[in-house]
């Protein structure tokens, strides 16, 4: 838990960045649509969430798994949330480059529902 909210904290400056540039779709249906026109670039996926996030059609969308829905929802402002999605591919990549030096590691593209 506590390395789950280091990397949080560590990726908190790209997802604020994300959010000023109106790059993140908050939440399921957000995500849906976000995937469906091809602008997802990061998928990021509370450990507890459903089923049915995880079956989303993301093609080579890459997907981490991390915190739980209250620590991210808490980032968000929200009570829980379950999936965001970053539709700028320079701040995802960053993003990703954050991720890996915590030692996580991104379901590789085309898993999960591709």
């Amino acid at each position: 838990m506590a390395g789950e909210t280091a990397l949080l904290g560590a990726l908190a400056p790209y997802l604020h960045q994300a959010r000023r540039a109106g790059a993140l779709a908050l939440g399921y249906r957000a995500v849906k649509q976000a995937l469906a026109a091809g602008r997802c670039a990061l998928l990021l996926l509370a450990r507890d969430a459903g089923a049915s996030l995880r079956r989303l059609p993301r093609g080579t969308t890459p997907l981490v798994e991390l915190a739980d829905r209250r620590a991210l929802g808490a980032w968000a402002g929200r009570s829980e949330l379950a999936i965001l999605g970053v539709t700028d591919p320079g701040l995802a990549a960053g993003m990703l480059a954050r991720i890996a030096a915590h030692g996580e590691a991104a379901a590789p593209a085309g898993r999960a529902g591709a």
